[in-house]
């Protein structure tokens, strides 16, 4: 459920990242403090992004989103 959790808060492993189809939603501070996060892309089911959902990602270079994305919280 969208708002709840971080699902991948403070995990450094992850360089790049393709968020799957059918996804609508993404969870608050899904990306929180990934440090060595370099590209996002967001699929076309997507329509929204959380707050703090890239949050102090400090190496993000890129975010692809689809063409009908809806909304982009804060942080």
């Amino acid at each position: 459920k969208s708002g709840e959790f971080k699902a991948f808060c403070e995990h450094t492993n992850f360089r790049n990242f393709s968020i799957p189809p059918k996804v609508t939603s993404n969870a608050f501070g899904l990306f929180k403090e990934c440090t060595n996060l370099r590209s996002v892309t967001i699929h076309d089911d997507a329509k929204s992004i959380e707050s703090f959902f890239f949050y102090y990602c400090t190496s993000l270079q890129m975010i692809k989103i689809p063409p009908k994305f809806a909304s982009i919280s804060d942080y």
